[in-house]
């Protein structure tokens, strides 16, 4: 597995310009010859009509090659507003970044009904390649109920809920047009307690299928040389009513025991399990704009059935042993 963390910085220019575009954690780089960063639909469709090939770039927080380019790239951190706001939706520009929707929703006392692990990337770039959910509910993606395309020739292409082209575009990969905006469902804001335990590895086998029947959100992961270590980290997200935790919340504050009652046949959680409540979008992520991601790394993710989850743990200790 060692060697899924040695990626070649990737360089994809002939004639290099003077600067080079970066993923966020700098393996992957291009040098296009053009950066254009339109601020209206207008610029927009005038940047997409005018090149022969392009590329677009959001935050950089993916970890494949989908942005490198040696043409046109366009980067839309000026085309970043709110287009519309009503009772059930907000629609937004294609570059405006998670963070501002998640706080001008909650001005609102909204929230989108999901989100990934970070907040620092764009509308667009979150959804277009696919950036996971937490839990039982959907991908970001998931939650698009309408959609403005610009086509090649530089025409807007509107997409409505209900559309077979509107469910094809919500994973586009940038294939069938650039994205001008994007319209989301939203829902109440609602407040969740974040539990973070440490289980031994033969504990954790023999209840994830308890955590999973009993929680909407368990998360996992396997730190460092988990052949050695035999341990597992946990993290739960449990709706609660109470008060958000003191000085920060979940981004920066002080984190507590546990509140919530632990899983039915546990007298307790298990030593040193610590605990923060927040609203849902600062425990469902981490805001990314400060690093608050413990630093920087590449990572392969792939998609498996929860049921096959166990199975696909114990092929990837062996790989682990080998």
């Amino acid at each position: 597995m060692a060697a899924l963390s040695k990626v070649v910085l990737v360089l994809c220019a002939a004639t290099q310009a003077a600067t080079a575009w970066t993923n966020w954690d700098t393996r992957q780089a291009c040098y296009p010859t053009k950066d254009v960063r339109p601020a209206s639909v207008v610029e927009l469709q005038a940047a997409v009509k005018a090149a022969t090939s392009l590329r677009v770039a959001g935050a950089g927080h993916s970890f494949s090659p989908i942005v490198l380019t040696n043409a046109t790239l366009l980067t839309l951190n000026n085309y970043a507003s709110v287009v519309s706001f009503d009772t059930t939706t907000i629609t937004v520009q294609a570059g405006m970044p998670l963070y501002a929707i998640n706080s001008y929703l909650e001005t609102k006392r909204r929230a989108l009904p999901n989100l990934g692990a970070v907040a620092v990337q764009t509308a667009a770039g979150a959804t277009q390649t696919g950036t996971h959910g937490t839990g039982k509910t959907g991908s970001i993606s998931s939650g698009i109920v309408g959609m403005d395309l610009i086509a090649a020739n530089g025409t807007i292409l509107t997409l409505k809920s209900g559309s077979p082209l509107l469910d094809a575009a919500r994973v586009g990969m940038g294939a069938l047009g650039v994205v001008s905006t994007i319209t989301f469902q939203h829902v109440p804001i609602w407040r969740m307690e974040q539990i973070t335990f440490t289980l031994s590895l033969a504990s954790f086998q023999q209840n994830l299928r308890l955590l999973q029947a009993t929680y909407d959100r368990v998360q996992w992961y396997l730190y460092g040389n988990v052949a050695t270590t035999q341990s597992v980290t946990v993290i739960l997200r449990v709706n609660t009513t109470r008060a958000v935790t003191a000085a920060g919340g979940c981004w920066g504050g002080r984190s507590a025991a546990p509140t919530s009652p632990p899983p039915l046949g546990w007298s307790r959680w298990p030593a040193g399990a610590y605990a923060c409540i927040d609203v849902s979008y600062k425990t469902l992520g981490v805001d990314g704009r400060n690093n608050m991601i413990g630093g920087l790394f590449t990572e392969t993710e792939l998609m498996i059935g929860a049921d096959n989850d166990l199975q696909a743990l114990t092929e990837l200790l062996a790989v682990h042993k080998t």
